[in-house]
């Protein structure tokens, strides 16, 4: 690539662009695996943090951890003219690599639901919470999401009917239809953003009904009792799963208005737009980190323990 800013059919610069484009996506990828793997080595490590809500947890973190050393690798390929590009844009490539982004963006978007609706139980029928989810349900739960976002991810695209052939850039844009690509938005981002929105609808009026209760008719002396504490932990644990449902919020909406506009307009858009739609999405796999280990003084606590200890053996073996 030359050091001239020159825009190629699909509107990518050259070597600025190029610079911006790596930068970014291994800055992010760096914070992804790493935190990732800090999440679920802590949570399989202590048995203190082995909790079915954990266990969704550390089973998002590692959803997190495969998007973030594939989607690097996927969007290598919507640069041109390079050995790796026409490499990744060879169509069994191509097409495996844009199966498993929707793959996992799926899955990722379904795990935050099954954690809202572990927070939505956990509020609203706290007495039976440890009945409805045990261990053995919340593995069950895992596995299912896991295959049922693989065989519809897998169902959508082979449904297609578009003739892309050998294309120049690895894109989904080449694979898929309008009309998958919306439906994609649909299943990945608008549908489980609505089912979280009205779940948490609930969870925030039945709380300010149960904080209102409390203050109503408790003496100061049953707001030192077991069951007020209790109350008082699973709420913070719903206000840390709503900051990871409210950031999905925060980088999904525009992608899905980017998508659906993009679809409709068949029209130029600056490349530095859809790299930060794009970009914007992907930090959504880096955010799980600094909102579990902010939120969660034990598992704050731990994973400090682990990494220091970690960083001592490898200093010890130098």
């Amino acid at each position: 690539m030359s050091g001239n800013v020159s825009v190629d059919s699909f509107g990518e610069t050259s070597f600025g662009y190029f610079v911006f484009y790596v930068t970014i996506f291994l800055g992010i990828s760096l914070i992804i695996i790493g935190g990732n793997c800090v999440i679920i080595v802590t949570v399989l490590r202590h048995r203190d943090l082995q909790q079915p809500c954990n266990y969704f947890i550390a089973s998002l973190a590692a959803s997190d951890l495969v998007f973030g050393i594939i989607y690097p690798i996927y969007n290598l390929g919507h640069l041109r003219d390079s050995i790796i590009t026409r490499f990744l844009a060879s169509r069994v490539v191509c097409e495996g690599l844009i199966t498993a982004v929707q793959w996992i963006e799926m899955n990722s978007a379904y795990h935050l639901v099954a954690i809202t609706v572990n927070r939505y139980i956990a509020i609203v029928r706290p007495l039976r919470y440890h009945v409805y989810l045990t261990s053995r349900r919340a593995m069950v739960t895992i596995c299912v999401i896991w295959l049922t976002t693989l065989a519809t991810s897998t169902a959508i695209y082979s449904t297609s009917e578009k003739d892309h052939g050998e294309t120049e850039a690895c894109r989904y844009e080449l694979i898929f239809t309008e009309t998958q690509s919306i439906v994609l938005t649909l299943l990945s981002g608008v549908i489980p953003l609505s089912i979280m929105v009205v779940l948490y609808s609930i969870i925030a009026r039945i709380a300010r009904k149960h904080i209102r209760d409390i203050g109503a008719c408790c003496s100061s002396d049953f707001l030192k009792t077991g069951k007020h504490h209790i109350f008082w932990r699973e709420m913070r644990s719903t206000l840390t799963v709503s900051l990871l449902v409210g950031y999905f919020a925060f980088v999904w909406i525009p992608h899905c208005i980017y998508i659906v506009y993009s679809s409709a307009c068949q029209c130029y858009i600056s490349p530095y737009i859809r790299l930060s739609s794009r970009m914007l999405v992907y930090t959504n796999n880096a955010i799980n980190i600094f909102i579990y280990a902010g939120r969660i003084h034990l598992f704050r606590k731990l994973a400090v323990k682990d990494v220091k200890q970690c960083c001592s053996c490898c200093y010890v073996t130098k």
